[in-house]
């Protein structure tokens, strides 16, 4: 249970009062008025912190005092004040001098009051039309059966196809992953992808995406006509730039028993990357073990020429939006010529993502697109079903 309705806030908000209150009345009366007031600031401050890492939606929402970048996986706002409201009576009991009583009263009053305080903003934050919305339920539900459906098993890999834009003759694919929910239904990554990161799992989740391409990779690439066959699966550039993931890509291979031919690690939200030079070494590792990069969101934001000269990338993938707006309107086609030209120029492979009409293909091919990809091209199936 996570509050976010507000006879739940009143039914927290009396005891937070209460046991708030009384701690400071105890502090004032040994301490004194002023010695109380000293410490009012800064408590408050922390019990606010630890009430939004403890609420979900706060990593959301934000806090009076800015942004909170991380939660505490699998705790929620009633756990953390029943938390509090058990152990600081137990800590209070335990503790025989008088003065050092009054203090941790005091003390767990105004953490308490600063969870009420967070609890208040997230409140006020939804009635201004807040992030914190109806989907909350369900994101909670997701969150708590998270940790279960990589035990039982319950994530699957899709691929969708990508096609040569001058024939439509299939050439490879991209992993997605879906989560096969017991209750709502198959899930998009989408939905659940954001909750992986904001929890903590993304290690698990990477680690189980990489273990399925290099596992699926060989029948999707058999079900491809040519050589130049290839699966691509999208990596988060946390995960790039961290100092040991070429270590944990390379256990994975020898543990699998597996090839990295044809593999395609997918660099996506290059605007979220840090650390370019750890990245990029750590791309040059993964390229001599035999992956090949590419970029997504090319022509988009971020993802520029600048970021094509910091890495030695293999395929780029235009912007959906851009693709759209290429066959949508003139500007959109000049736009797509000079994405196209400045790919080309380095000498890497472009992909059109987004295609949804089939007839968008060939102008794009007469753009310089080499392949294409979209609902219209090919829906994400299962490898048992690929190419068939």
């Amino acid at each position: 249970m996570v509050i976010d309705r507000p006879v739940e806030a009143l039914l927290v908000g009396i005891p937070v009062a209460v046991v708030g209150g009384h701690g400071l009345a105890q502090l004032a009366a040994h301490r004194g008025p002023l010695a109380a007031g000293s410490w009012l600031g800064p408590l408050w401050a922390c019990g606010l912190a630890v009430a939004a890492i403890a609420h979900p939606a706060m990593a959301r929402v934000g806090t009076p005092l800015g942004p909170v970048p991380r939660r505490v996986p699998g705790l929620g706002m009633v756990e953390a004040v029943a938390a509090m409201l058990v152990l600081i009576p137990v800590a209070a009991w335990m503790v025989t001098n008088e003065a050092a009583h009054e203090w941790v009263l005091g003390l767990g009053g105004l953490l308490l009051v600063g969870e009420g305080t967070a609890l208040a903003w997230m409140l006020r934050r939804r009635g201004e039309g807040g992030t914190i919305g109806p989907t909350d339920q369900r994101a909670r539900q997701l969150r708590k059966d998270l940790p279960a459906a990589f035990l039982r098993n319950e994530l699957e890999m899709f691929y969708q196809p990508i096609c040569r834009a001058h024939d439509g003759s299939l050439v490879g694919a991209e992993a997605l992953a879906r989560w096969r929910h017991p209750r709502l239904g198959t899930l998009s990554a989408g939905e659940f992808v954001p909750l992986v990161e904001a929890d903590g799992w993304d290690d698990e989740l990477d680690d189980w995406a990489l273990r399925s391409v290099i596992r699926d990779g060989k029948v999707v690439c058999d079900a491809v006509d040519g050589m130049d066959a290839y699966v691509t699966v999208n990596i988060s550039p946390h995960q790039l730039e961290r100092a040991g993931f070429v270590d944990r890509v390379t256990d994975l291979l020898a543990n699998t028993g597996g090839r990295a031919d044809g593999l395609v690690i997918e660099l996506t939200e290059t605007s979220a990357v840090t650390d370019w030079p750890q990245l990029r070494a750590n791309v040059e590792a993964l390229q001599r073990l035999g992956f090949f990069l590419a970029v997504d969101d090319f022509g988009a934001g971020h993802a520029n020429l600048l970021h094509l000269s910091r890495l030695d990338a293999d395929i780029v993938k235009l912007d959906r939006d851009l693709v759209v707006a290429a066959v949508t309107s003139g500007r959109g086609l000049n736009l797509v010529q000079s994405s196209v030209s400045m790919a080309k120029s380095l000498g890497v492979l472009v992909v059109a993502e987004g295609v949804e009409d089939s007839s968008w293909a060939p102008e794009l091919a007469r753009l310089g697109v080499d392949y294409v990809q979209g609902y219209a091209i090919g829906m994400p199936r299962p490898p048992a079903e690929f190419g068939l």
